[in-house]
């Protein structure tokens, strides 16, 4: 794996959910980390006499077909939880998505364009290793200041991106349309 990963690909896939989201008010690419426990099974009828039986998996409820069913859309489950600092870049990304929605209907996507290019672009710091600390807090703080400045100012109306970010955002997008196509095509 390549020592460069952009915030989007260090932080899982929810960014990816999260950005294939549309503007509509639901709960985009906020995943819950799933926890798997071990429980012990209590001997109701002699609890003194019988040994403590050995811990097993916790049993596959209904959270099991949901995990199941967002393998098969593409969205692999984590591997283990999300750090605090995982947390808190994704954290920040959902505030910013959901404060797009406060902004007039017309400019909508020019703000989701412009997040995306301010999480995602190597020039605003989506090259940051996973393991640099000190560079993923201090991009933490310039982006809280962002949405403060931005997102959250409701006398902020529209943003205005170079047509280049545009055009590599807009490819971006187009690439992973075509990736999930051929992965749908494949199965």
């Amino acid at each position: 794996m390549n020592a460069q990963l952009s915030i989007a690909a260090a932080y899982g896939s929810a960014m990816r959910a999260s950005s294939r989201c549309t503007l509509a008010p639901t709960r985009c690419g906020a995943r819950a980390a799933v926890a798997f426990h071990s429980t012990t099974a209590a001997s109701t009828s002699s609890s003194s006499s019988s040994p403590p039986s050995a811990p097993t998996a916790a049993p596959a409820g209904p959270a099991a077909p949901k995990r199941q069913a967002a393998e098969e859309k593409g969205h692999p489950k984590p591997i283990r939880p999300y750090s605090q600092l995982q947390r808190n870049v994704l954290a920040l990304y959902r505030k910013a998505y959901r404060l797009i929605r406060t902004k007039p209907e017309e400019t909508q996507y020019h703000f989701l364009l412009y997040l995306r290019h301010a999480f995602k672009h190597p020039s605003q710091g989506g090259s940051v290793s996973k393991r640099d600390f000190s560079a993923i807090e201090h991009l933490l703080r310039k982006g809280e200041r962002m949405v403060d400045q931005i997102f959250a100012d409701r006398g902020v109306r529209d943003v205005h991106l170079p047509k280049y970010v545009i055009d590599e955002v807009l490819a971006e997008q187009a690439r992973r349309t075509r990736e999930r196509e051929q992965a749908d095509a494949g199965s």
